[in-house]
């Protein structure tokens, strides 16, 4: 499998509150489906796929919500395309390139929540690393 692109092409930000003291904040990512692509760019014994995904951070209820979604482009063996459009008709994607998927996305994506989340004067979503005082 080679990743050939990574694009988002829906962001949305929603801030209704702004009091975060102990607010419950969670986190999804979910394939939303995988297309066979036409493309001239790659050679013929391989095939490109595009996974859609979406990934959402939701600040307790309707405090405040990240959404984002977006199109990962894979290169695969024609024959491991073929497989793999066959298992997501059941909406399923072996392990062998669902784990390494998922990171990818889960990578990017929290990335971008961070960025958008700081804009809009959010509370980090994921725990960053911090220094502390030994004189505590």
């Amino acid at each position: 499998m080679k990743i050939m692109g990574f694009n988002f092409n829906k962001m949305s930000v929603e801030k209704n509150a702004g009091d975060f003291k102990g607010v419950k904040i969670k986190n999804s990512v979910d394939v939303l489906n995988v297309d066979l692509i036409k493309s001239d760019l790659i050679n013929a014994k391989e095939q490109l796929l595009g996974v859609s995904f979406k990934f959402d951070v939701e600040f307790g209820e309707n405090i405040a919500k990240i959404h984002l979604e977006g199109v990962v482009l894979l290169a695969l063996e024609v024959n491991e395309a073929k497989k793999t459009i066959e298992n997501w008709k059941n909406k399923n994607l072996s392990d062998e390139y669902k784990i390494p998927l998922l990171n990818l996305i889960l990578r990017k994506s929290n990335i971008k929540a961070l960025e958008l989340g700081e804009e809009f004067n959010l509370p980090p979503h994921i725990q960053l690393p911090s220094l502390k005082s030994n004189t505590q």
